[in-house]
């Protein structure tokens, strides 16, 4: 202002609304917020972001001159004005040098040169998103008019910056879709061509890898004449991974089944990745899901799938890794379905014949006299 006080208020209040009225959807809104408050009050200003979904908070808009006030750890731990504004939605105004030794921002908001800060909770329906951290610097006063005007203009701020979340997660699921879209018509369009169970399990792990960040996939074969658990690791894997992965699938047969899974051959390929990823230990899988493959109301199979990704397996990525699964079912099928008409047919033709005929595999065994 022309006066050089700072504003009131309703004029506080128009201000930005204005501001945030002209910032796109995919713009930032916090960054606008700060700058004014910054520059209509004098103050250092931080805002505090919360994920509703995963719980991280991060600190949001342009950096400030005196860096972050604390690290954003604190926001986990409890009895922390930063918890209270996010869990509780209190607000909190504090002096540096007399605040609770229990508090864990009090190391930090002591060393400055603020001697007053306050923590007030950026909520909209309900749902604290964020947290704005003001500190009065160089003799500055958070005063009752200042914050009353800072108060007025939150809820605006609020919307806004839950506005823009909301559209960044449309647009990334918007994305995901499309990318999941893509991948199962290239994947249906590429079944076709699969004439074994070995292709049909490259075909699945190669597709997975493009949309889902794994590292272990695995498909178990319970066909009559093909039993095999096929592994593909995504770079460097020790034993233990290895073993913990097979371990589970054959349980998770034994329960579809209700018998052992008897004789399964065993299959790895390994993808090269940089050499600077370390290797993948039975610890270190945070995520790990296995769906059945059926055929006629009959377990044919299971694909497994290792991260060591922690929430790997959404809604989202189980609904994709369903889709393709049932489509290996029916592929699975076609195969067995394609096996057992080629053996009646030479089955047929040995019949017919006069003259005794020994059928041999590449291994020199018999499979049909």
């Amino acid at each position: 202002m022309s006066s050089g006080l700072p504003p009131g208020p309703a004029q506080f209040l128009a201000r930005i609304s204005n501001l945030l009225a002209d910032c796109p959807a995919d713009g930032s809104p916090g960054a606008v917020f700060l700058r004014e408050v910054r520059t209509s009050f004098a103050l250092s200003a931080w805002l505090a972001c919360r994920n509703p979904r995963s719980g991280e908070v991060s600190w949001s808009g342009p950096a400030h001159d005196q860096g972050e006030p604390f690290p954003l750890k604190v926001a986990q731990e409890k009895g922390g004005l930063l918890q209270a504004a996010f869990v509780s939605g209190l607000e909190s105004v504090v002096d540096a040098n007399t605040i609770s030794s229990r508090t864990p921002e009090r190391r930090f908001l002591s060393r400055g040169r603020a001697c007053t800060w306050a923590f007030l909770p950026v909520s909209a329906m309900g749902e604290t998103v964020a947290c704005l951290v003001l500190a009065g610097e160089h003799g500055r006063v958070l005063d009752a008019q200042i914050l009353d005007s800072i108060r007025e203009a939150l809820p605006v701020a609020a919307l806004a910056l839950q506005t823009s979340r909301l559209h960044r997660e449309l647009e990334t699921r918007v994305d995901q879709r499309t990318e999941e879209i893509s991948l199962l018509y290239d994947v249906s369009r590429s079944l076709g061509f699969v004439l074994t169970a070995n292709d049909l399990f490259h075909l699945i792990a190669t597709s997975l890898s493009r949309v889902i960040d794994v590292d272990m996939v695995a498909l178990t074969v319970l066909l009559p004449d093909d039993r095999r658990f096929s592994l593909r690791l995504s770079g460097l894997s020790e034993m233990s991974a290895i073993r913990r992965i097979h371990r589970e699938a054959m349980s998770e047969i034994t329960r579809l089944t209700g018998e052992g899974p008897g004789r399964i051959a065993l299959n790895i390929t390994r993808v090269e990745l940089p050499a600077d990823q370390p290797a993948l230990r039975a610890e270190d899988i945070a995520s790990m899901v296995h769906v059945p493959l059926v055929i006629r109301s009959q377990a044919a199979g299971i694909l497994s799938i290792a991260s060591r990704e922690p929430g790997t397996f959404g809604p989202a990525r189980m609904r994709l890794v369903y889709t393709i699964s049932n489509q290996a079912s029916l592929t699975l099928d076609r195969i067995s379905t394609a096996r057992v008409a080629e053996t009646s047919r030479i089955h047929s033709m040995l019949e017919s014949m006069a003259d005794g005929v020994l059928l041999l595999d590449r291994d020199l065994r018999i499979v049909m006299s």
